[in-house]
This record gives structure tokens, sequence and C-alpha cells, in this order.
């Protein structure tokens, strides 16, 4: 059948259209990239563990994370999606006493910066028009670039006035790499989404222990995300 120049142009209209409603439905799995998101962490901080003895120091406090991620579609609703971002956690002291012939009880908090490099995989299903479910998970790695130790008045307890307060300094009793499991559930919704998260610490984070004594941090996070 011949074709006119006018069902010609008619026919490339069709498909212009039908390609921009294509795109309009594509939900944000559906093709690689990027992301921005940030989270509230909630800090758990474990006992620190001398053989079959446990104490617990810290409590749960509050803390931030802000960063971007890159969601790489690989088939049948798996992805894959890495990750930078920059972290402020705290948690709080408890039951810690302080001082050479009298003990006081330490009132203040811990502090951390520094920068976390997780590796996600996860899986999507959609539940309805440009939304999924999600669930994902993997490695963390959490690089500690400051920590200190914030303890009210540690200048007039006996023995601490000149108290070093940087605990990944040469008298501090921390490391700075932490390994971390990530465990995270979602929805995504249009370019956004929101998640609930758990990390698993998974190493000793005590130094110049000799391998007697033990303690892991793990957080939870509500996350709050855009993709582009």
């Amino acid at each position: 059948m011949k074709k006119t120049p006018a069902s010609l142009l008619l026919l490339a209209i069709s498909l212009a259209s039908s390609t921009m409603k294509a795109e309009d439905n594509l939900s944000s799995f559906s093709a690689p990239h990027w992301g921005i998101r940030a989270s509230i962490d909630v800090s758990n901080p474990g006992d620190i563990k001398v053989g079959d003895f446990k104490v617990s120091l810290f409590d749960t406090r509050l803390g931030v994370s802000f960063g971007g991620y890159y969601c790489v579609p690989l088939s049948n609703g798996f992805y894959l999606e890495p990750g930078v971002f920059l972290f402020y956690d705290t948690y709080g002291l408890a039951n810690v006493q302080l001082g050479n012939e009298q003990l006081i009880e330490a009132d203040g908090y811990v502090d951390k910066f520094g920068i976390s490099i997780p590796l996600h995989c996860g899986f999507h299903f959609d539940i309805w028009e440009n939304a999924s479910l999600f669930l994902k998970t993997g490695p963390q790695l959490s690089i500690g670039l400051v920590s200190q130790e914030h303890i009210k008045d540690v200048d007039k307890i006996e023995g601490y006035e000149d108290y070093d307060n940087n605990l990944y300094g040469k008298d501090g009793g921390l490391k700075r790499f932490n390994l971390l499991w990530d465990v995270a559930a979602g929805l995504d919704f249009g370019n956004f989404n929101v998640s609930l998260e758990y990390d698993f610490g998974l190493l000793n984070l005590l130094k110049d222990t000799g391998g007697m004594a033990s303690f892991k941090e793990s957080y939870f996070r509500i996350g709050v995300g855009y993709s582009f």
C-alpha cells in the first residue's frame, strides 16, 4: 500500500505519542538513575563484653545521614545500589564513673562524624502504577573522621583536668573503621521513596584490648529519598 506524506506524518506522531506515554509510566527502577537520601538515625550501641560479663555504658540517641546513591537495574526486578553518605551520630553515656579516689557518675555523650559507603543488592515489585515495594541488603563500610566524648564538668573531676576527648586519638579507645550489614524495606512512588533500615555492626570497635573486650554499634534509620 502506498504511503502518502500525510500518512507518514500521522504514523510518526502516533509513535512519538506512544513513546511519551511509555516513558510517563516508567518507575524509578526501570533505568539507571541517581538519587539522594536523608535519614534520621537511631543509634543502638551494644554492651561492652569481657568474656561472659556484660556492661552497658551507652544510651540510644539520634543522629542524621545525608548522601547520594546510584541505582543499576539488573533483571527480573533485581537491582544494585552503591552509595556514599555523610553521617553525624550520637549516643549517651550511662553508668560511667570517673575519678581517682572519689568516683563521680559522668553526664555526657559521644558524637561521631564520618562517611559511610553502602553496597546494596535489592529486589522491587510493583504494587500499582508508578509505585513499588522494595527490599535490599548488603554491606556498609563506615569510616569515622571525628569522634569525641563530651563529659559535663570533666575539668572538675580529679585526674581528668587534662582530659583528651578524641576517641580516635592516641589515647582514645575506638577504631575508625566499622563494617555493618544492612537490611532495608521501603516504598518507591514516582520520584520519591521512603525506607526503614537496620544496620548490624559486625566488627569490634575497641582497640588495644588484646581481644579480651568487645563493643559493636548498630543503627536503625528512617529515610526519605528522591530519584532523578
